[in-house]
C-alpha cells in the first residue's frame, strides 16, 4: 500500500509541484549573492540584504495565501499563478541590472516561491479526507523529494559553474524548474474531490 501511494500520479504531482520552486529558492539564496558580487560588484552586505528581501516577501506571501485559501475551495490557482510567476522571476533576477527593477523581481520571486504552500499542503487532505494515513504518506513524500532536490541543487550549480566559468547556466536551469509548480497545477485534478480522487497508477 505504501509503495502504491508513493508512485501514484497525485503524489508525484504534489511532490514535483513543491520541488521545483523550493530548488529555485534554495539555489537563489545560495548563489545569487556570489553572482551579484561578481557581476555587479555589489558588496556582500548588500547581497545579504537582498536575500533578506526574498524571505520577507515569502513570509507576507504565506500569510496572504493562508487568508485567501480559507475563502475558497479552489486550490489549483494557488499553484498555477505563482508557478508561472516563479519561472519568469527566476530569469528576471539574473537578467535585470542593479536597479529598482531587481528589487521588484526578487520580491516577486520570494512571494511566488512561498505563496503556494498553504494550498499545496491542503490538497492531500481535500483529496483523501477519510484516509489520514495516505495524507501523511503524501506529505512525507513531498518533504522528502523537495528536501533531496534542494540539497543536491546548490553543489550541482557550483559544479556547472566550475565547468562553464559562469553561474548563469545553473541558475537558469533552476529557473526553468520553477515552472514545474504551474505544470503540476494544470495536471492536478480539481479539488476538493471529497475523497474521490483516482490515480492512474496505484
Amino acid at each position: 500500500r505504501c509503495w502504491e501511494v508513493f508512485r501514484s500520479r497525485n503524489t508525484l504531482l504534489i511532490a514535483v509541484a513543491d520541488a521545483g520552486p523550493l530548488t529555485l529558492l534554495t539555489v537563489s539564496i545560495a548563489w545569487l549573492p556570489t553572482f551579484y558580487h561578481e557581476t555587479y560588484g555589489m558588496s556582500l552586505i548588500k547581497t545579504g540584504n537582498l536575500m533578506g528581501l526574498l524571505s520577507l516577501s515569502g513570509i507576507l506571501a504565506v500569510i496572504l495565501a493562508s487568508l485567501l485559501s480559507t475563502r475558497t475551495n479552489k486550490r489549483r490557482p494557488f499553484l498555477i499563478i505563482p508557478g508561472i510567476v516563479t519561472g519568469f522571476a527566476g530569469f528576471a533576477v539574473l537578467l535585470l541590472p542593479n536597479s529598482v527593477a531587481l528589487y521588484i523581481a526578487l520580491a516577486f520571486l520570494g512571494f511566488a516561491c512561498w505563496f503556494y504552500l498553504p494550498a499545496l499542503f491542503t490538497i492531500p487532505m481535500d483529496m483523501y479526507p477519510n484516509d489520514p494515513r495516505r495524507v501523511s504518506l503524501i506529505s512525507a513524500t513531498l518533504l522528502s523529494i523537495g528536501g533531496i532536490a534542494s540539497s543536491v541543487a546548490p553543489p550541482t550549480v557550483g559544479a556547472i559553474a566550475d565547468l562553464t566559468g559562469s553561474l548563469v547556466p545553473g541558475l537558469a536551469a533552476c529557473a526553468v524548474l520553477g515552472w514545474t509548480l504551474a505544470i503540476a497545477g494544470v495536471l492536478m485534478p480539481p479539488t476538493p474531490t471529497t475523497g474521490t480522487a483516482r490515480d492512474t497508477s496505484g
